[in-house]
């Protein structure tokens, strides 16, 4: 009666209510071709985070070196998680190359270029652990392609709000 009541109200809308709800959006400051990766194929953005939660010494020596995802012009974009994944990212400490600089902490974008400075890490982590060229996932593309194929993605979904 009552009891299975409760339990049906509780239940009114999954599975789709839990894709919204368990959804968390953050502003990041990315490199640009990180940015362009999370664009193409959000699916890799759990992959780097799980990168990042489950790094060896390996991965450490990669993403100290940030040889591909480091040294570009970084971007702001606000980005979907999930709120375990957000949770996993903002809660792994990692302290930045002495190469990289952060605002202040009391600065208001501080946070925004911390999570950002873990998700390059945690690509380049991800990015080093292809063994060889020929694993290399065929998403990790020039900046300048993966810019391209942005732009047309974004036009794209503009003509179709457009047309709706």
């Amino acid at each position: 009666g009552a009891i299975q009541g409760v339990i049906s109200a509780r239940c009114q809308g999954y599975p789709a209510r839990a894709m919204t709800e368990g959804r968390h959006r953050a502003r990041v400051v990315v490199p640009e071709s990180v940015a362009c990766l999370v664009a193409a194929r959000p699916q890799l953005l759990a992959a780097a985070i799980h990168a990042l939660y489950s790094r060896g010494p390996e991965d450490l020596r990669a993403a100290t070196g940030r040889a591909r995802f480091g040294k570009e012009k970084l971007v702001k974009k606000t980005l979907t998680f999930t709120k375990c994944l957000y949770a996993q990212l903002t809660k792994q400490s990692w302290f930045p190359p002495k190469d990289v600089s952060l605002p202040p902490p009391t600065h208001p974008e501080y946070r925004a270029h911390e999570t950002g400075m873990k998700l390059g890490a945690a690509f380049e982590m991800l990015y080093a652990r292809a063994s060889t060229p020929e694993d290399e996932p065929a998403c990790f593309l020039q900046t300048g392609e993966t810019a391209e194929h942005e732009e047309s993605r974004e036009e794209a979904e503009e003509e179709e709000e457009a047309g709706s």
